[in-house]
């Protein structure tokens, strides 16, 4: 064991060195935000909120290490996806970075850079929680199907033939009816002439 002041050294140095490995976290991420890669890395972010807490409630950040966290690595597996895009002058390189090293307050700062869309409270559980602002969070949620579509979805019965009414046969005129008894009487003959005197 070393005497003091050298007996932490090492822990001096591991400390030093992951304050720089999460100086290239945040800077990856600012860079993500001011260019064209924001709406890829909030959708990769609100994406894991709302798989770790579906019910749109606060998802609870894990402590350091962030090995099991999913928004920790959502954000990591991000960053190195992009590595030519988010590549910066500063040492070390994200490539340098490895995914353990990110702090729980680095993550809290790269959620804010993608705020409203994303909420963030350091004052809810051990290191800070986050969750998707309602209007995101409805964006990802699968709607409903609407009744009218649900209906459209259905098999169309197949349609009843229409059996039209043929147009009936040309009435044939019946025979006239027979003159009553009364009618077929025989009209009275002309009286006689009287016989000459």
């Amino acid at each position: 064991v070393l005497p003091a002041p050298y007996a932490d050294v090492s822990s001096r140095w591991l400390d030093a060195r992951m304050d720089r490995y999460n100086g290239a976290w945040l800077r990856a991420a600012e860079r993500a935000v001011a260019g064209d890669l924001r709406s890829e890395l909030l959708r990769a972010l609100a994406e894991a909120l709302r798989r770790a807490s579906p019910e749109a409630t606060w998802f609870h950040l894990s402590p350091w290490p962030m090995s099991g966290c999913p928004v920790a690595r959502a954000f990591t597996g991000f960053a190195h996806g992009h590595l030519q895009a988010l590549a910066d002058s500063h040492r070390p390189s994200l490539a340098e970075c490895p995914a353990h090293s990110l702090r729980p307050e680095t993550l809290l700062r790269v959620l804010r850079l993608c705020s409203p869309e994303l909420v963030v409270s350091e004052a809810v559980g051990v290191v800070g929680a986050a969750r998707p602002a309602a209007s995101e969070a409805s964006a990802l949620a699968p709607s409903p199907a609407s009744p009218l579509q649900t209906h459209a979805a259905r098999a169309t019965p197949e349609a009843t033939p229409v059996v039209r009414a043929t147009s009936p046969a040309a009435a044939v005129p019946d025979p006239p009816a027979p003159d009553p008894p009364a009618a077929q009487a025989a009209t009275p003959s002309a009286p006689a002439a009287c016989p000459a005197a």
